[in-house]
């Protein structure tokens, strides 16, 4: 007859353990082993599928089962359940995402009733969502990529989408139900943005589809090329504001992404402007002299009285204004064509990435003063409001920055 040891090794399949732990009888086995097969079998289950939450709206409409997982005791959901839930006949905001793997990177827009917009951004592997302006979220567990798509803690839904928009969601663990329902107030009004945030936020309708491309960065071909990028206006110099954009805020965005795709690729980029603040053209140009620029960038966007035009626009100086009269004459060390061949490869590359424009020659005093092969990007057109809408995306700068970095890592005087 077995013991009850014996009964419980072939149950389990697990003859091997009363090996390991030499016979200490049947009452002591169990007293000591049954512990610890108990928590064997249940770690695999700490990152597993929970069963299906039902998500509705307080205001009706259909139940949506949602697939959780539970990830370090924290139920998770993908971003694109929300997209189903949030796009609801019954919802009160609507919410659409970009997410690309390579940068790891999530934006939920979030759409309300009065056309008002705003984003959240989040990085996989950081606990931290931003809200623009209105601060961030500490979320207890980071968001997490799992086959090539987003996801986020339950608590993203509960306070981070709450403090973006006009919506109170609660989430019931014991009856396995999340309600979404409109909240009593509109959110106030969006302040000025931060210096510090790095991407703009615009009060504007989101394209479905960003139309750009991200091209892979590309290492200079010119060992000695360092790029003075130059973000126009700044401080209480705003630049222009259409359909919601600040140009002040989209140049600074856009350097920056330039500097992060130089570092990647291996390259060199420096900013005449690297936060908010006002700066003298006399200043951004002995920025550019003082870091040993070999190329000159200048960022801005365009306006028009005719809401269809669109594009960027290149400006490089017409050929008899090669060089400044006075005290300026002097001072220009390279020959006008260089300007011309790194206008030529920037504007390759940014066509290669969908974006459309025309060059243009024009005597910019920021284009006769770099003293180096310089250019001046308009960069669309914010009194287009389709145009400007593209610039409410992360992947638009991202696509830009790209663009103009690789153009200006082709170029070689």
């Amino acid at each position: 007859m077995a013991t009850p040891h014996k009964r419980f090794e072939r149950a389990v399949g697990c003859r091997h353990l009363s090996a390991s732990c030499g016979y200490i009888g049947a009452r002591g086995y169990f007293r000591f082993a049954m512990p610890l097969v108990l928590l064997l079998c249940a770690f695999p289950f700490a990152s597993a599928e929970l069963g299906p939450i039902a998500a509705r709206h307080g205001a009706g409409g259909a139940v949506i089962q949602m697939e959780p997982r539970l990830l370090s005791n924290e139920p998770y959901v993908a971003v694109k359940d929300l997209r189903e839930l949030f796009n609801d006949e019954n919802s009160p905001v609507r919410l659409r995402y970009f997410y690309r793997s390579s940068t790891r990177r999530l934006s939920v827009q979030l759409r309300m009733p009065s056309g008002q917009s705003r984003i959240v951004r989040l990085k996989m592997g950081s606990a931290e969502a931003a809200i623009g302006t209105r601060g961030s979220v500490s979320m207890r567990r980071p968001a997490v990529e799992i086959a090539g798509e987003p996801w986020t803690p339950i608590q993203f839904l509960t306070e981070a989408i709450p403090k973006a928009a006009p919506v109170l969601v609660e989430y019931d663990a014991g009856a396995r139900e999340l309600v979404v329902r409109a909240a009593d107030s509109t959110p106030e009004a969006e302040p000025p943005m931060e210096p510090s945030d790095p991407t703009p936020i615009i009060e504007s309708t989101l394209p479905e589809t960003p139309p750009y491309a991200l091209m892979e960065l590309e290492a200079p071909v010119w060992t000695g090329l360092k790029v003075a990028v130059d973000a126009g206006h700044g401080g209480s110099d705003v630049g222009l504001e259409r359909s919601g954009a600040v140009e002040k805020d989209l140049t600074l965005a856009l350097a920056k992404e330039i500097k992060t795709a130089a570092a990647l690729a291996g390259g060199a980029v420096f900013l005449t402007r690297a936060d908010d603040a006002a700066r003298a053209l006399e200043e951004r140009m002995q920025a550019a002299e003082e870091g040993g620029a070999t190329a000159f960038i200048s960022l801005h966007f365009n306006d028009s009285i005719s809401s269809g035009r669109s594009g960027y626009r290149i400006v490089t100086l017409p050929p008899d204004r090669s060089s400044t009269e006075g005290e300026n004459a002097d001072r220009r060390a390279s020959p006008p064509e260089d300007a011309e061949k790194l206008a030529d490869a920037v504007e390759e590359a940014l066509k290669e990435a969908g974006f459309e424009g025309k060059r243009l020659r024009l005597p910019l005093p920021a284009l006769e003063r770099a003293n180096r092969p310089a250019l001046y990007i308009e960069m669309a057109y914010l009194s287009n409001a389709e145009e400007a809408g593209y610039w409410l995306l992360s992947q638009t700068i991202e696509s830009a920055a790209a663009a103009i970095w690789n153009g200006a890592a082709r170029y070689k005087p």
